[in-house]
């Protein structure tokens, strides 16, 4: 399968797992779990959604392979932690920015929706290239 198609299959399931994400982080947050363990278990609803479509649908592997989910599992991980490395400092940034006229305009809710797309580009991008050539390579 060409790149560009597994680009937009990837950018259609990842709107999705964003999605999944973000509801559940702010479900989390709304029933005062800490922000940095909503941050953990959105991360997880999202992969586990995200392998099983990203595998499916977007790189089109069939077969069930334990190698292909100790990667994947390996690799969200490792971006597990950069978004909620991400996220945070996100928020500490924005939370000393809040302290200057300039940036008036910010509140919590903006704090926090803001980080959470930082953190989630990040992870974007690199849980894409993860994927597609150490994942589900062929």
């Amino acid at each position: 399968m060409s790149s560009s198609k597994q680009i937009k299959r990837y950018i259609m399931i990842g709107a999705c797992t964003v999605l999944v994400d973000y509801l559940s982080y702010l479900t989390l947050l709304h029933f005062g779990i800490t922000i940095s363990v909503s941050k953990a278990c959105s991360f997880l609803c999202g992969a586990s959604f995200a392998f099983t479509f990203h595998k499916l649908f977007t790189f089109e592997s069939k077969q069930f392979c334990h190698k292909e989910l100790v990667k994947f599992s390996t690799l969200y991980f490792t971006t597990l932690m950069v978004n909620i490395f991400s996220n945070s400092l996100g928020l500490l940034i924005l939370g000393w920015l809040m302290g200057f006229s300039l940036f008036s305009f910010l509140t919590p809710q903006i704090n926090i929706t803001l980080s959470f797309i930082g953190a989630t580009g990040l992870t974007i991008i690199l849980n894409f290239l993860g994927q597609k050539f150490w994942v589900f390579k062929k």
